[in-house]
């Protein structure tokens, strides 16, 4: 394994269990794997302890993943030895959304099945996080069918906001892919809604003309 993938790795399980020989062993330590793995370029100029937040770890580490192209499986292997749930679940989401962006969509099925159950204020399964990286998608590609079909298991009444995002995507790309006629119907079905109206018109903006826009709203009120 490469040095600097299991020094992070060593890192984030020292953020989540600290050292045996107490938190001044377990800060010596991440100092000195932070120094011999982030770049002087990349260290914070403000914060003094930053190689204590699990985050920055997990940020480095998929930085190097990147960087030495490292394969899907390798990633997983890494990913499986992280006990702070919280992280994994963030480092499976990153290898989803590369699976995802590389078109790889069955096998990041395999992936969304592995996210986790946390319990912060009650039990909540992660999986429906790795089925709005699908939604998101679909809604960029202007694949209706595939969008609804995602959305049944992105559990759309939790954080609206995230879904109300991708449903303005898919009718915008909607337009932008198949005319604004496509787009107002889609607006039209009962799983998007009429509230959508304006992403389905706001591409004529870009290309069309006051007289154009003008012209459509009298043929159409």
């Amino acid at each position: 394994m490469n040095h600097s993938i299991a020094g992070c790795l060593e890192a984030i399980q020292l953020c989540y269990t600290p050292h045996p020989d107490g938190p001044q062993a377990t800060t010596a330590r991440l100092q000195v794997l932070y120094e011999n793995i982030f770049p002087q370029e990349e260290r914070s100029t403000i914060s003094t302890n930053e190689y204590e937040s699990s985050l920055k770890w997990k940020s480095r580490l998929i930085q190097l993943f990147e960087e030495m192209d490292t394969p899907v499986e390798s990633i997983w292997e890494h990913i499986r030895q992280v006990e702070d749930k919280i992280i994994y679940k963030h480092l499976l989401l990153d290898l989803i959304k590369k699976l995802v962006s590389h078109n790889r969509i069955q096998e990041s099925y395999t992936y969304i099945e592995q996210l986790p159950v946390l319990h912060i204020f009650k039990e909540e399964d992660q999986r429906f996080q790795g089925y709005r990286v699908l939604l998101k998608h679909y809604a960029e590609l202007a694949d209706a069918g595939h969008f609804f079909e995602s959305l049944a298991k992105s559990e759309p009444v939790k954080e609206r906001h995230v879904i109300d995002n991708c449903k303005s995507l898919l009718v915008t790309r909607t337009t932008e892919t198949s005319g604004w006629e496509a787009g107002i119907a889609l607006c039209n079905h009962k799983k998007i809604g009429n509230k959508y109206y304006l992403n389905a018109l706001r591409p004529l903006t870009q290309t069309w003309d006051y007289e154009q826009m003008k012209r459509l709203f009298d043929e159409h009120p």
